[in-house]
């Protein structure tokens, strides 16, 4: 297999956990996209050679970015999240989506990579994650998402995420496989040294209401505490991790004084310092936050991924993209037919297989490694109807009579084909059914 370095053009960079994630999984970052201040000088120390575009993304024409495989991107997450007023598309910074899907309609991109938080898949009773989409579906990439908690994917923090992926190829997405889960093989105190002392400014003042309510919350001095509101009343008001897991970190770290975690080391009860949350969200030793101001770094912290577990998202979209991308001497064949009515089509895609007609089916049925159902216009509703595509995992010759929802009043023969799993494509390329059952090279 040959090797290839994808590369990224990454929006809404931030301070990088998404670019990192992607170049250690052997991509390059060609272009990105950043508009916060305070995070473009965290992304240029880190990523110093990387074409950065400072700009507001609404006024950056598509044509001048790059040639790009991958669109990867963190969109602002604020309008959807539980923590936030869930304003969703009636906040400006959801409607920054929209600038994603105008970048894919340029940079036409093999895959691409989004996250956001948890409840974007259920905000609006759902509505707005349908038409996020329908909104990439129609542009013919085939999607798989998956919400995911970051200590199930071998990290110790308590970080559900959604995770977006999607493809060009119907087959690279049947190729796809999402990360095994596994236990965290570390503990918070595997990353956070507690054997140097940290900056003064870090350390409560004894005395103080802050100091003497957490010196009495602090059970354990393995876990580690933050301020929070009335839903841990029951605990003073402050919430612990459990086990050595971290609780999430929150974006508003940095804008209110009581969202920085705080343990207890031997000089005292402390804040974890910005470069320790960083540390925290997975970043690799090294990062620089040289003259980044200490609440910008905490606010970037909380709005950057984990970046282990990104990594591991990452290694599947290029493997996913690697695998079989050597060119054949043998081209394959897909198998198209079209659907006469949506039960004949709610039958299909319940029991993952087709019945086509076998004189239809081609002689040299070993190179048809494709399916797909074609529903039209009149009864999808969708101006260029709505394909289905699956890839083979069976096939064989069967009589009608052996065929239950066909009537059995003729010797015809079927050709019944069985699929992984169905995959949707809204608005798929003009298909030009000469008959009931097509071929077409892939």
């Amino acid at each position: 297999m040959r090797e290839q370095k994808y590369r990224i053009c990454s929006l809404f960079a931030g301070a990088g956990g998404i670019d990192i994630a992607f170049e250690q999984a052997g991509c390059t970052t060609v272009w990105a996209n950043e508009n916060d201040r305070d995070a473009c000088l965290t992304y240029h120390l880190n990523f110093p050679d990387v074409l950065l575009d400072r700009r507001d993304i609404r006024k950056v024409p598509a044509s001048e970015i790059p040639e790009f495989d991958i669109l990867a991107g963190g969109f602002p997450c604020q309008p959807f999240s539980a923590a936030g007023r869930e304003e969703g598309f009636q906040d400006k910074r959801g409607n920054l989506f929209f600038e994603i899907c105008r970048i894919m309609d340029s940079g036409k991109p093999q895959a691409f990579f989004l996250e956001n938080v948890a409840n974007l898949e259920t905000h609006d009773h759902g509505n707005t994650f349908n038409i996020i989409r329908d909104q990439l579906a129609s542009r013919g990439y085939y999607l798989r998402y998956l919400v995911a908690d970051a200590q199930d994917y071998g990290f110790p923090q308590r970080r559900n995420r959604i995770y977006i992926v999607g493809f060009k190829s119907s087959e690279v997405a049947e190729r796809f496989a999402f990360p095994e889960k596994s236990r965290p093989g570390k503990k918070i105190f595997d990353i956070i040294d507690r054997s140097r002392k940290a900056p003064e400014w870090c350390y409560l003042i004894p005395g103080t209401v802050q100091y003497e309510k957490m010196a009495q919350a602090i059970r354990d001095d393995n876990e580690m505490y933050r301020f929070s509101d009335g839903r841990f009343a029951a605990s003073g008001g402050i919430l612990s991790s459990r086990n050595g897991i971290a609780f999430t970190l929150l974006a508003g770290m940095g804008n209110w004084h009581d969202r920085e975690p705080v343990i207890r080391d031997r000089w005292g009860i402390r804040k974890l310092t910005p470069y320790e949350c960083f540390m925290l969200q997975g970043f690799p030793d090294g990062f620089s936050l040289e003259g980044i101001p200490v609440k910008s770094a905490y606010r970037q912290a909380g709005n950057t991924v984990c970046v282990p577990v990104v990594r591991q998202f990452a290694e599947k979209v290029v493997a996913a993209l690697m695998e079989g991308s050597e060119p054949t001497t043998e081209e394959k064949l897909l198998l198209v037919g079209t659907v006469r009515n949506r039960q004949q089509l709610e039958a299909a895609l319940s029991g993952k297989f087709y019945h086509f007609p076998a004189r239809y089916i081609p002689e040299n049925l070993e190179r048809v490694s494709e399916v797909a159902l074609y529903l039209p216009s009149r009864l999808s509703g969708e101006q260029s109807g709505i394909r289905y595509t699956g890839r083979i995992s069976g096939k064989r010759i069967l009589p009608r009579k052996e065929i239950s929802e066909l009537p059995k009043n003729s010797e015809e023969k079927y050709c019944r084909i069985e699929v992984n799993e169905w995959i949707e494509c809204k608005k798929p390329s003009p298909v030009k059914m000469t008959g009931p059952v097509i071929c077409e090279r892939i």
